[in-house]
């Protein structure tokens, strides 16, 4: 069956460093790969343009692109922060439409200053966007609070703690969960949820 890999967390997981290991081997090499945050980047910016009008014509791309390759009927990859319901909605929609099967990798932090200090080191080393310190702490939390919506249209989900270096902590498919290793957010996000 059709499948739509996601690649889910908030701002300064690493979901694009963890994503970059789990799909550089086959068979996902051939699989397309989306997202607003390699769009942006590479399509979207030109100095001078605001962040938040890169990142709207970077969604607008990630829409088109994601409806193209459903109409295909391809397998893909998406990569995405889920605090915007529209975002949960629109996986949902391709779903039910396209009847495609999720398989979920949810990237994890133990704690929001983890990636805060990830998000300034990409702005010092990378050159990359500024994110308020605000921003990156609101969208942990909404990333938590969502992260149940995904599972539970998720057939697999792989949550992987990248607190210090990535390490699956827990897997869950068809509705039998193992746990592999406690983290706090694992915990109190997942199982306590």
């Amino acid at each position: 069956m059709k499948t739509i890999y996601l690649l889910v967390g908030s701002i300064g997981s690493g979901k694009t460093v963890v994503g970059s290991r789990i799909f550089s081997y086959e068979p996902y090499q051939e699989i397309e790969y989306i997202g607003s945050d390699v769009y942006k980047r590479f399509f979207f910016d030109t100095k001078g343009n605001k962040l938040s009008e890169g990142y709207r014509r970077a969604d607008k791309l990630v829409e088109y692109k994601m409806y193209r390759v459903c109409k295909k009927g391809n397998d893909f990859i998406y990569e995405l922060c889920p605090t915007a319901q529209h975002k949960i909605d629109r996986i949902a929609l391709i779903k039910e439409q396209y009847e495609y099967n999720i398989v979920s990798f949810f990237i994890g932090t133990s704690s929001v200053d983890i990636n805060i200090e990830r998000t300034k080191k990409r702005y010092d080393t990378e050159n990359a966007d500024t994110i308020s310190e605000e921003k990156v702490r609101t969208r942990y939390f909404m990333t938590m609070d969502n992260i149940g919506q995904i599972t539970k249209m998720s057939e697999t989900v792989y949550f992987i703690d990248n607190s210090d270096s990535p390490n699956i902590v827990a897997y869950l498919s068809n509705n039998d969960l193992h746990i592999f290793k406690h983290v706090e957010w694992f915990d109190k996000y997942i199982l306590n949820k």
